[in-house]
């Protein structure tokens, strides 16, 4: 095989893999940092909700949409979200909420305005106001001239799950507070639950018996006692679940009174 071809060959593999590896970023058009080149969302995505305008004379055709927005399956009730159409980044239409007479329920009435007759697709984005949050509902449709879609007393459903911030304040993050009260996992670096100690107390020093378990594997036997000799006679150096471990009278220090306490409770069960 020529020179030429093998690199012929490398070339296009390495494309290849290239092309097919996940590139992350944000993956909504309408958003400011828009990446055209991202395949794999990661909640990056800014927007300027200030930047969402429609000019109605602009339009040759217009049509209305009357929808209720849920959000992880409960109704909005702020009028001051919004929901707005577009089609790809072109706002075509937007309203804050609008709540009905007699009732603590909401609907946006959002007009719509195309120059297409047939075959645009409108997409959706909700703002929720109370927590500066952007989503893009799945929902999605065809826009035609005249069109009313949903009535105030049965309104186009909008469904939103929102992720919301971890407590890293990363919108769509994994990071939690853990038993300690420590913002851990997700992108932290914290390892959950790494502030308690062998007792089981936050922030503690171990200073409690130890279970005399020195290898951990769920029994207490003879390969514990001839670990913690080892360890007493400086033959091998103890790790820290060890050394607390192998402190089974729970005196601070670990010596022959420990073997005698293990010994013990591995006669008894024997």
């Amino acid at each position: 095989m020529s020179d030429m071809i093998k690199f012929w060959l490398w070339s296009t593999l390495f494309l290849a893999l290239v092309s097919a590896r996940d590139i992350s970023g944000c993956t909504d058009p309408v958003a400011l940092n828009y990446d055209p080149q991202a395949t794999l969302e990661d909640h990056s995505c800014e927007y300027d909700t200030d930047l969402w305008t429609v000019t109605p004379s602009d339009f040759q055709y217009d049509g209305a949409v009357i929808g209720a927005v849920f959000v992880n399956g409960l109704r909005t009730t702020n009028t001051y979200d919004l929901l707005a159409a577009f089609v790809g980044n072109e706002c075509r239409g937007l309203a804050n909420g609008l709540e009905i007479p007699g009732s603590q329920e909401i609907v946006f009435m959002v007009m719509l305005y195309s120059n297409t007759a047939t075959g645009e697709v409108l997409t959706f984005r909700y703002w929720d106001a109370a927590n500066g949050i952007v989503s893009i509902p799945p929902e999605t449709l065809e826009f035609s001239p005249n069109m009313i879609v949903g009535s105030v007393l049965d309104p186009l459903s909008v469904n939103v799950t929102e992720l919301g911030f971890d407590c890293a304040g990363v919108y769509g993050g994994t990071a939690e507070f853990d038993s300690c009260g420590v913002c851990a996992g997700g992108t932290t670096g914290n390892i959950p639950n790494a502030d308690m100690d062998y007792c089981g107390v936050c922030f503690g020093d171990s200073s409690c018996p130890g279970d005399g378990d020195l290898n951990d594997d769920g029994s207490l036997d003879i390969l514990d006692a001839v670990r913690l000799v080892s360890i007493i006679m400086g033959e091998v150096q103890g790790n820290a679940y060890e050394n607390w471990s192998g402190d089974a009278n729970g005196d601070g220090a670990i010596d022959i009174l420990d073997v005698i306490v293990i010994m013990t409770v591995i006669m008894e069960n024997s």
